[in-house]
């Protein structure tokens, strides 16, 4: 099993048990430690491919402004 593997089954692993560890775990450490293990990712598999890392820069700035857009979804906005 590569190193690549690893760390991304760590990552699902720190996802799953903040998703159901509910008051146990507080959400701080959940998202401190899946950002460090991103950015371990990211630095391990950099991509090589400009149109990738352009596709994933345009994706990056694009998302956090959608989804301020999705609350105006009447009912089921403010959930998403």
């Amino acid at each position: 099993m590569s190193s690549e593997n690893i760390i991304i089954a760590l990552i699902v692993a720190v996802a799953v048990i903040g998703a159901f560890a509910g008051e146990s775990i507080d959400a701080q450490y959940v998202a401190l430690a899946l950002l460090g293990l991103g950015l371990v990712a990211g630095f391990m598999s950099p991509s090589s491919d400009m149109g990738e890392r352009t596709g994933m820069l345009l994706i990056a700035v694009a998302l956090p402004s959608v989804a301020n857009q999705l609350d105006a979804i009447p009912a089921v906005g403010s959930y998403l």
